[in-house]
């Protein structure tokens, strides 16, 4: 049986121009029964001769459960992070296989470090050296190690499969489509300019406010050579319909503090920083062209640098032509992981427009 909310989600898509079967298909993927779809679609569409039904968003995560699409056969329940569900389902779908696997690659690697010790002739001569002087304890510890690749390779191609899954799961509650990857050259912004060989990854494509919008996981290497590194971000960006004052909002505290060392040197070209009134710069810097000082000021008000330092210190976000993106330091990874940074765009997002829509731009 259909229910009001339901009805009411399908008939906000139905007017949003949206096909039947793409509506299927992502009440499908959330869990919806597919007698309730029917019933749903039916509804809606004897709503559509009389009064329209009131616009009803999608059920949010944190009602539905996510179920995992029919890729991996027998997997049914609730996943919140794939490296413990990939465990989960291995150890209760396929325990035979996947303890079977790991106790045959004990037994190989036992045998391997006999036919290793039973070649040099005694334990402390293949800990030893050999007669040119070099250590044999590497290759005594190493080739027993060898069968440990079976199990490890194994669990690593169904967690790939896992996260996968878990991302397309999360697109689909929240009416976004899913692809694995992205564009690096499709940004628009200052942040994207930082460091070298960017990539973009799982990435969400659907609208926000009725406005166009992504979110993506945004990989690039800092340094060249032995000293270099890989960061990773996740990005929400929506494009309005105006153009946006060139803002740059960058945090000086990462999660695990990395961001202080990562933009100690680095300023954007053609931007001034903005000194703000009490300890907001100790947190944050703010950059932006020459002028716009007054701009700055009508979007960081005082109650809102105040929020910025209280719940986040490690957020950041920059306007660029028509876009605005909020950025955060690490990837997500758990289904937690996502609502509380759904819940932070949210409430950035509701600070920010309204301020934006006293701004004027030239």
């Amino acid at each position: 049986m259909s229910t009001p909310e339901l009805v009411g989600y399908i008939s906000t898509q139905l007017r949003a121009g949206a096909s039947k079967d793409t509506i299927s298909a992502t009440l499908s993927a959330n869990g919806w029964a597919d007698a309730d779809i029917a019933s749903g679609l039916e509804a809606a569409d004897s709503q559509s001769g009389s009064a329209a039904a009131p616009i009803t968003p999608q059920p949010t995560l944190q009602d539905r459960t996510l179920r995992l699409v029919p890729d991996i056969p027998g997997f049914n329940e609730q996943i919140n992070d794939p490296g413990a569900s990939t465990i989960n389902y291995l150890v209760k779908r396929h325990p035979y296989g996947y303890y079977g696997t790991i106790g045959a690659s004990v037994v190989a690697a036992l045998f391997i470090g006999y036919l290793v010790i039973l070649n040099y002739g005694s334990i402390s001569q293949a800990l030893g050296t050999n007669s040119q002087g070099n250590s044999n304890a590497s290759i005594t510890f190493f080739l027993p190690l060898l069968p440990f690749l079976v199990p490890v390779v194994l669990y690593w191609r169904r967690r790939i499969q896992m996260q996968r899954i878990f991302m397309q799961q999360l697109a689909a509650a929240i009416g976004f489509s899913y692809a694995p990857t992205g564009d690096a050259k499709s940004v628009s912004g200052r942040i994207f300019t930082f460091g070298h060989m960017p990539q973009m990854s799982d990435v969400f494509t659907g609208s926000y406010d009725g406005r166009p919008a992504r979110i993506f996981r945004w990989f690039f290497t800092v340094g060249y050579g032995k000293g270099s590194h890989e960061e990773a971000w996740t990005i929400f960006e929506i494009t309005l319909d105006r153009p946006l004052p060139e803002i740059l909002l960058q945090p000086l505290k990462g999660t695990d503090g990395a961001a202080v060392g990562l933009f100690a040197s680095w300023k954007p070209a053609g931007d001034e920083p903005i000194m703000l009134e009490g300890n907001f710069n100790t947190y944050f810097k703010v950059y932006a062209p020459q002028g716009f000082d007054m701009e700055i000021r009508e979007i960081l008000e005082p109650a809102f640098m105040a929020d910025l330092i209280d719940r986040y210190q490690s957020v950041g976000f920059e306007m660029s032509q028509n876009r605005l993106s909020i950025y955060m330091f690490h990837v997500l990874k758990t289904r937690d992981d996502f609502l509380s940074f759904h819940e932070l765009v949210d409430t950035l997002y509701n600070r920010i427009l309204p301020s934006l829509r006293e701004v004027e731009t030239t």
